[in-house]
Order: structure tokens, then sequence, then C-alpha cells
């Protein structure tokens, strides 16, 4: 049994200070996040990192790292990063789990497979082979990714209801040690972002699940224990990223699990993956910042593969002929803006307006140097790199038709917008 949203659930909580054993509050989540209010005559810790309580006629719950919100007229508000739903964890370190199932919005239409196929009037046929990859990423932990579907009928009113989902799974394969909660959380908020990188899409995260595998024979069905998972969902747009390198699952299916497991022995790249995915991650930033990040991004994964003794514009001179498939005739213009508009944008110095972007201008500078680092990203992780250039040559091109285009109408004091 789940819990429903904007629903007020009656239950008590052990509250360390407090004169009784346990105290009454009242519990409820929605997309916003998981609230519980108490009235108390006792003055609470204002964070609590492990709480757990019942729910009356619901079952046990357990709530990870609650800070207090508000207080008025005796009623203390808390608001909860977690609610996990169906036992009590006493301390951090018990929350451990075999498996962690992360429902993740929009990687079905990445996928780009069928969950059913319709023969309308006579017959609806599921999918027998539905897509499902396993990768052993490293010792002990395998990565799931798959697509599943459920249904409800309803026979009373003559109705069926089909849903189809992707979803993601960290497992262990030694059943008896598991995962940390904050590791797994912590490896998962990272491969979404490596998903992006490959696609260039932007993802949340739907339902989440804390799986517990029970011991069985050989011949024996799986049986397990599924906890959900309530928190504060952002609503982010799930959208393709434009003007940027990206791969349909076809396209990289074949290199998914060497990239999988490369990117998991990486982590010196992980900062650049956060940098070169300033438009998906940070969206609503000034272009001055998703220019500095992109600038940012390109210096780090050069001076990771060339040393730090180079300049800036050794480092932007080394990749001149991406530059000038976008900029043929003025590669060497471009690269002075960008040193310059850096070195204003970072330092005050404003040498020369003339060699400094605009705001029109900035923000093809920026795609340029992120769909440059990419590239080089991607590479380094282990993606064969005449699949990448061509994929930068198609991109170039689009760049420049932009560009072209929005000139044409920023003249006309009208831009279209390119994110």
């Amino acid at each position: 049994m789940n819990l429903s949203k904007n629903i007020n659930y009656i239950g008590k909580v052990a509250i360390e200070g407090s004169p009784f054993r346990e105290i009454d509050i009242v519990l409820s989540f929605s997309d916003k996040g998981v609230f519980f209010e108490f009235y108390g005559n006792f003055t609470p810790d204002v964070s609590y990192g492990i709480l757990t309580g019942i729910l009356l006629g619901n079952g046990e719950f357990t709530l990870i790292n609650s800070f207090q919100q508000s207080y008025k007229n005796g009623l203390y508000r808390f608001k909860a990063d977690y609610l996990i739903y169906g036992l009590k964890f006493k301390t951090r370190e018990s929350l451990v789990f075999n498996r962690y199932r992360f429902i993740l919005r929009d990687l079905s239409n990445w996928l780009n497979m069928r969950f059913w196929k319709t023969n309308f009037p006579k017959v609806i046929e599921m999918e027998e082979s539905l897509y499902n990859q396993v990768v052993n990423i490293e010792a002990g932990v395998n990565l799931r990714i798959s697509n599943n579907f459920e249904y409800k009928d309803d026979f009373t009113n003559y109705s069926l209801e089909l849903k189809g989902y992707s979803f993601i799974e960290v497992i262990s394969i030694n059943k008896e040690k598991g995962f940390s909660f904050d590791y797994t959380f912590s490896f998962y908020v990272n491969f979404l972002k490596l998903l992006s990188l490959v696609s260039a899409r932007r993802y949340s995260i739907g339902e989440i699940f804390c799986i517990i595998d029970k011991p069985r024979s050989s011949n024996e069905k799986l049986i397990f224990d599924s906890f959900p998972v309530y928190r504060e969902l952002n609503e982010i747009e799930n959208s393709s990223i434009f003007s940027e390198i990206k791969f349909k699952f076809d396209e990289i299916n074949e290199y998914l699990e060497p990239l999988f497991i490369e990117w998991n022995k990486r982590e010196e790249l992980k900062h650049l993956i956060d940098l070169n995915l300033t438009f998906c991650l940070n969206a609503d930033n000034s272009r001055n910042s998703h220019f500095l990040n992109a600038f940012a991004c390109l210096e780090g994964i050069d001076k990771h593969l060339n040393g730090m003794k180079d300049k800036a514009r050794q480092r932007l001179n080394r990749y001149k002929s991406y530059i000038e498939e976008i900029y043929p005739k003025t590669s060497d213009v471009f690269i002075d803006n960008c040193l310059n508009t850096r070195n204003f944008f970072a330092h005050g110095k404003k040498n020369n307006t003339e060699y400094i972007f605009n705001n029109f201008e900035l923000l093809y500078a920026a795609k340029t140097l992120i769909n440059i680092s990419r590239v080089l990203l991607l590479k380094e992780l282990g993606i064969p790199e005449n699949l990448l250039n061509d994929k930068f040559k198609a991109i170039a091109t689009d760049l420049k038709d932009y560009m072209r285009s929005n000139k044409w109408f920023n003249e006309g004091l009208i831009e279209i917008p390119l994110i």
C-alpha cells in the first residue's frame, strides 16, 4: 500500500528531548515535499538526521533530514528531505538496501521502445521482449536499465488502464551487503548527468523504491520487500537541449556498457560534466554564467588531457579546427573575443569593447565551447572519435544556420530563442 498526496495522516513519532516517548503528529506530502506538524511544550532541535514513527492504520515510516520550518502558537512545522514508508530505520548506517529503483521520466522517449502493439478493434499485444540491459559497472554492483508496464482493469466500468514506464536499478550482487542510502542517491544523481551528456535531454526522477531481497533457494521465485520513498519533486521540463551534440539511443547503444563502466572509474571528470551541462542543469542562469561555465569546461578538459602549463590562448588554438567549422573566416577573432570576454566577466578587465561578446554572441560562443568539450569528454569516456566528429560537423551546421537566422531577426529587434 502506498501513501497518497495531499492527505493528512495521523501518527506518532519518537523525538529526542520530548517528555513523552512518542508525540502525536500530522504528516502529509505533496510535490513541494514531506511535512509534519506537532504541538509541544518542549523545545525541539532545529534539525534531526533520522526520525521514526508509525502512521495510525498505515504502518511504520522513517524520516531523513528533518528541518524546522516554523513555529506559531505552540505548533511546530518540520520539513523532511525523504520519507521511507514501511519500516523503521533507527540509524543512518542501517539505511542499506539490495536494490534501488528509480522511475525516470522521459527515458522511455529516448529508448524509443514500444510497450505494446495495438490492432484495434480486436487485440492489444504486449511486447514479449521489453528492453532490459544489465551492466556490471564495478565489482559487486550491477546497473539495470529496463522498460516495464502495468495495467489496471475495472470490470465494473469495462475499462482497462495501461501504463508503460522506464526505470534504472542499482543492484548489489552480494545480497548480504547492499548499498547505503546516501551513496546510492549520490551515484544516481551523477549517473543522470551522464545520460544527459549523451542524449542532450533533461530528465527528472519520478517514483523511487528501496528494495530488500529476501533469501531464497535456487528454484524459488524472488521475494522482496519494497519501500516507496517520498520527497520534494523538482519539476523540470523533460525536453531535448537545442544545438548540443546528442545521440539517439540506437546510435550509441552498442557503446553504452563500456561507457558506463569507464564513467564510473573517472571521478575526476564528473565536475567537468557538470560544467558542460550548464544549459541543462542551470537553464535559468544568465548567458554570462553559461559562457563562463563553457569556457571553464573546455579549459578543464584540456588541462586534464595536456597538463597545466599552457595558457588559455594556446588551449583554444589547439581546437581551432573545430572552431573553424562554425566560424570559418573569423576563428582568430572568435578566440580573441573568448579571451577578452572571459577576462572581463571573471576579472573586470575591459581592454577593448570591440572584442567582447554581446548578449547575442554570448549564446553561440557558449554553445561552441560546450560542443568542443563534449567531443573531448565523450572521447575520453570511450566513444569513437569518428562518430563524435560526424556529430560535431552536423551540430556546427545547425549553429551556423541558427546564427544566420538569429542575426537577421536580431537586426530587426527579434531574436529566435535557442534555449
